[in-house]
């Protein structure tokens, strides 16, 4: 007797050959790994955000009075010197009234910035800022679709408070100071007056920045005019006209060059804009890198449509950061390799274009651009460069036994949980390998992503939402896939064992999980 012990990856492709034949041949049904309290799968999208409104509350506690109104427009005014965090400037917010009535207008912002004061029209109000909330007194009531456009005036030095800082500054490896911003999740209150709910959408947003002389400001959309003053301090207006999240407003400020070219799409081509340090050595050792981005907007743009913010840019501002940051039309980056150069450009169309819902859906944003890598890999640099990175990936995801895709509610006070590298973004991108896996059909599977993307675009969408349109396109229900790898933790582990009497050939398979859950297979 001829005994074969056999772990099983997280793709399918990975089996051996004869486990597949197996599977095959049991055609035994899949059965749900783990079952959690899960909200309803039959949802549709109109409940999806319906969810959102309630569940995107839940990871730190938000006036519920955040929901009364819908924001048009932010116009960001601000004076920095990029060797301190400190801001002195005004925010401008449209906003369009959703509740029956609203007297009060409620906005997010840090105790460390002081409100000198709020304006509407020529009028000042009343305000209160206490515990990170910035309570304005109206005056009046205003009925539901009233548009309100309020000026906030502010200052002060924000405290870091970590990798996820708001703002922050530090000097970069030649000395020179930079200043930039982080956001996400919900620290845009650490730089601006704001409300930092996902599924309300800026239409748009105008940033304005004075830097002192020397100085350089990136941020999102087109750079619509520059102007210097008599003592030398500059002014960068920028302007951009697509749905933005909160968290996707940024600034970077530094002694930058700009290094610029054209990325082919389609049918056109769009602007990529690169704002590095300004030392001749930095273009040398980077300009390969940045020219990358010329074959990911290609690859990324045959296969989920065209770059979703054609009509404005793509760049890169560099800053001394760990990783780096998808800003909307402006990643903010600590280093420009493959991976990471590929994985900023993937989210503009799954992080950007379309945002996860609730955080605990981060999987939208992280499991998507992260198979983007994979995607880059494979069609740039072979598949055996790709199935390197998958099996690097798998090793990471069976370090530990347990941790699903999804977060759980009350996980998301834990933003490491929610930035889980091997849950949200390895296992989030090996799910959608093993999707491709199971579809067996690559055109198919690039038009799920593709539809999602239009059904979604400028807007948000949770797990479910995908799960519905994989339903749709392939005319099959998928929840016991989702239950099972996205709401569900572990893996399985295959034990084989073969042997021979005379011509007769036996092979007996038995199945343990990683985690004490259900069996994947049972037949």
């Amino acid at each position: 007797m001829k005994r074969i012990k056999h772990y099983r990856s997280i793709l399918g492709n990975f089996i051996f050959p004869v486990l597949f034949v197996i599977v095959i041949q049991y055609s035994v049904p899949l059965q749900a790994q783990f079952n959690v309290s899960l909200p309803d799968h039959e949802c549709t999208h109109l409940c999806a955000h319906t969810r959102v409104s309630a569940s995107s509350i839940g990871i730190y506690d938000q006036d519920p009075r955040l929901h009364d109104y819908d924001v048009k427009f932010y116009d960001l005014n601000l004076q920095v010197d990029p060797s301190t965090t400190f801001l002195d400037g005004s925010v401008r917010i449209l906003a369009q009234v959703t509740a029956q009535s609203m007297s009060y207008f409620v906005l997010e912002l840090t105790n460390d910035l002081s409100v000198s004061s709020v304006e509407l029209g020529d009028e000042f109000l009343a305000f209160s800022h206490d515990n990170q909330v910035l309570e304005i007194d109206l005056g009046s009531s205003y009925e539901e679709g009233a548009m309100i456009d309020i000026t906030v005036y502010y200052s002060g030095e924000p405290r870091p408070e970590g990798f996820f800082a708001g703002i922050s500054s530090s000097n970069n490896n030649f000395g020179d100071p930079v200043l930039w911003t982080l956001s996400e999740p919900h620290n845009a209150r650490q730089w601006f007056p704001c409300k930092q709910v996902l599924e309300d959408k800026a239409d748009s947003v105008h940033v304005t920045i004075t830097t002192p002389p020397g100085f350089t400001a990136a941020s999102n959309g087109l750079l619509t005019k520059v102007t210097e003053h008599p003592d030398g301090r500059m002014t960068w207006h920028w302007k951009s006209f697509y749905p933005i999240a909160y968290y996707l407003i940024s600034i970077a400020v530094s002694n930058y060059q700009e290094y610029n070219f054209y990325a082919p799409l389609s049918s056109d081509s769009v602007f990529v804009q690169n704002f590095i340090y300004n030392y001749p050595q930095v273009l040398e050792a980077q300009r390969e890198n940045l020219e990358r981005t010329r074959d990911f907007m290609q690859v990324f743009s045959q296969i989920w449509g065209d770059y979703p913010f054609r009509t404005e840019k793509y760049g890169h501002a560099q800053a001394p950061m760990g990783g780096a940051m998808e800003h909307q039309t402006m990643s903010t980056m600590g280093s420009f390799g493959f991976d990471i150069t590929a994985h900023e450009l993937a989210h503009h169309w799954f992080g950007n274009k379309v945002t996860c819902a609730t955080w605990s859906d981060i999987w939208i944003n992280e499991g998507f651009a992260s198979y983007g890598e994979f995607l880059a890999r494979e069609f740039i640099l072979g598949r055996e460069s790709a199935d390197g990175w998958m099996s690097n990936a798998h090793n990471n995801i069976k370090s530990q036994p347990g941790g699903s895709i999804y977060v759980p509610p009350l996980e998301l006070s834990d933003i490491w949980r929610i930035f889980n590298g091997r849950l949200s973004y390895r296992k989030g991108a090996a799910m959608l390998h093993l999707l491709r896996f199971e579809l067996n059909d690559d055109g198919l599977f690039f038009q799920i992503m593709e539809d999602f993307l239009q059904t979604f675009a400028h807007d948000v969408a949770t797990g479910d939402d995908f799960r519905m349109t994989v339903d749709l396109n392939t005319g099959q229900n998928w929840e016991w896939f989702f239950n099972q790898w996205y709401y569900g933790e572990g893996y399985p582990i295959y034990e084989l064992m073969w042997w021979q009497e005379d011509n007769n050939l036996f092979i007996r398979s038995s199945q343990t999980t990683s985690t004490n859950f259900p069996l994947f297979f049972s037949g």
